[in-house]
C-alpha cells in the first residue's frame, strides 16, 4: 500500500493512538472501583499513562528497526521471525483489534444516545436499550480486517485478503473480512458480558464466558510484546544502554505488572475461560496458516 497520509491525517491518528478512547470510556469505571476517590482515580491513570510511554519508548525503537506499515507485526517479525509474527497477527485480527472496536462501537452509540437524552445503558443490572444495540450495529461498519497478516502470504486466502483495490487503493475484501469478525465480538459483547435476552442471563452470570473482551485480551496482548523486548536487548547491539537494556527492561516489567493486574481484576475463572477461547482461536490460526512464499 503506498504512503499516502499527510500531515493532518498523521497528526490525527498520533494523537487517537496516544490518547485512545478508554480515557473517556473507562473514567467512571476507575472512578467506581476506587468508590469516588478522585485522587486515587488520577494516581491510576498516572501510572497507566507512565506505562504506556515507557513501552511506548521501547516499540519507538523497534519502529525505528522496521519501516513498514503494518506496526506491532512488523515489530514481531523483524524481532522474532515471521511464525511469532504470524501469530501475533492472527491474534490481533480475530480478537483484538474487532472486540476493541466492537466496544467502541457500543459506547459510540451510548454516547451517541445519551447527547440525545437516551438512557441507553444500565451498568447496575447489566441493561442495554435496543436503541444502542442497532446504532452499534451499524458503527462496526468501519471495519479493520486481515490485511495484515494476508500481506505477509500467511493465513487463509492470503492473496484475496491481501488485494488491494485499485480504483480507491483501500483493502476491501479484508475490511468485509474485519466487519464480519466485529460483529461476533459486538453479539458476544452484548449477549454474554451485557446480559442481553433472558434467556442468556445464565451466561452473563457464568464468569467462564461472560468476560469483557476488550479488558481481558490485555493479558495476551502484554506477554505478547515480552519476548519482543527480549529480543531488542539480544539483537540491538548499536543502541547504548539505556535504551537497549533500561528501556526493555522496565518495558518488561510494565508488562508484567498488567499481566498480574488483569489477572487480578478478573479473576482465575475469567483468565482460565479467555485463555482456552484464545488457545483454540491459536489452533484455528494453526490450521489456517499458508505457507510463506519463496524469497526472489
Amino acid at each position: 500500500m503506498k504512503k499516502r497520509y499527510g500531515l493532518v491525517t498523521a497528526i490525527a491518528m498520533v494523537i487517537g493512538n496516544v490518547i485512545g478512547s478508554g480515557v473517556f470510556v473507562k473514567g467512571g469505571k476507575v472512578l467506581s472501583l476506587t468508590g469516588g476517590n478522585m485522587v486515587q482515580a488520577v494516581n491510576v491513570s498516572a501510572l497507566v499513562g507512565l506505562i504506556c510511554i515507557i513501552c511506548s519508548l521501547v516499540f519507538a525503537e523497534l519502529s525505528a528497526r522496521s519501516g513498514k506499515v503494518n506496526g506491532v507485526i512488523d515489530y514481531a517479525e523483524n524481532a522474532l521471525g515471521p511464525g511469532y509474527a504470524y501469530y501475533a497477527g492472527w491474534f490481533m485480527a480475530t480478537i483484538y483489534y474487532p472486540a476493541m472496536v466492537a466496544i467502541l462501537a457500543f459506547f459510540s452509540a451510548v454516547f451517541t444516545l445519551r447527547f440525545f437524552g437516551v438512557n441507553a445503558i444500565d451498568f447496575a443490572h447489566g441493561t442495554v436499550s435496543t436503541e444502542a444495540v442497532g446504532l452499534a450495529a451499524g458503527y462496526i461498519m468501519i471495519g479493520c480486517g486481515m490485511y495484515a497478516v494476508a500481506s505477509k502470504g500467511e493465513g487463509p486466502k492470503h492473496d484475496f485478503f491481501s488485494e488491494v483495490d485499485k480504483q480507491n487503493g483501500f483493502v476491501i475484501k479484508s475490511s468485509l473480512a474485519g466487519i464480519m469478525l466485529i460483529g461476533f465480538w459486538f453479539a458476544w459483547t452484548c449477549l454474554m458480558w451485557m446480559k442481553g435476552p433472558d434467556f442468556m442471563g445464565g451466561l452473563h452470570n457464568n464468569m467462564w464466558v461472560g468476560w469483557e473482551p476488550d479488558e481481558i485480551c490485555v493479558i495476551s496482548l502484554y506477554a505478547m510484546y515480552i519476548p519482543m523486548f527480549v529480543s531488542l536487548m539480544v539483537k540491538a547491539k548499536d543502541l547504548n544502554f539505556f535504551k537497549r537494556f533500561v528501556m526493555p527492561v522496565l518495558g518488561i516489567l510494565c508488562c508484567i505488572f498488567m499481566v498480574v493486574c488483569c489477572y487480578i481484576g478478573k479473576g482465575y475463572k475469567q483468565i482460565i475461560g479467555y485463555l482456552v477461547f484464545f488457545a483454540i482461536v491459536m489452533f484455528i490460526g494453526k490450521l489456517m496458516r499458508g505457507k510463506m512464499p519463496k524469497a526472489a
